[in-house]
């Protein structure tokens, strides 16, 4: 009886760890599914954001008109747009290589967040420049138009022709005064 006692101990002993077993195995079955299905939704947000970014390069080259700059740009949207196409190609199982796209989507990021701040700059930089630009033609036409009618006031002076007939000569145009030669 001592013999069917320590049988009867040792296949309950086993029954129950092949119980444990069996929930263990269960319980970590259900992780990995749980798991699988967080990636699964990590990788589709992911694919959003590169597909964001990508849009969003497109808008930027329409924005700026520096050709270096457009070039870069061109240059991250197809990296953008290759890691994208690495991200579909990834099983929702692979947490590694999920990381190493977070990773990459990360700096992405950085570099479109420096682009878009430079573009920014060098529009309020043309802005200003452009401000700037206007404002000196200004008064270099000003200046130009005040030489002129003392030039007109001088040779009205030294010659025989009066004022008015010299103003005509001369301030009939804008911009560069050309000599007036009879050719004919």
């Amino acid at each position: 009886m001592d013999k069917n006692k320590i049988q009867i101990i040792i296949i309950v002993l086993l029954i129950a760890i092949v119980g444990g077993v069996s929930f263990f195995a269960f319980h970590q079955v259900k992780e990995n599914q749980e798991m699988t299905e967080l990636f699964a939704i990590e990788k589709e947000e992911m694919e959003n954001e590169y597909t964001t970014f990508a849009t969003q390069y497109d808008e930027l080259q329409v924005q700026i008109n520096n050709d270096s700059l457009r070039e870069k740009l061109a240059t991250e949207k197809l990296r953008t747009q290759r890691l994208l196409e690495e991200l579909r190609q990834v099983k929702s199982s692979n947490a590694a290589e999920i990381t190493r796209l977070k990773k990459e989507l990360k700096t992405v990021r950085a570099v479109l967040r420096s682009y878009v701040v430079q573009i920014d700059s060098l529009n309020r930089l043309n802005e200003a420049l452009t401000t700037e630009n206007k404002e000196v033609k200004k008064k270099y036409n000003e200046a130009t138009r005040q030489i002129i009618l003392r030039i007109v006031q001088i040779l009205a002076q030294h010659t025989d022709f009066p004022l008015e007939k010299v103003k005509d000569l001369f301030c009939g145009e804008t911009g560069y005064q050309t000599p007036k030669l009879d050719c004919r």
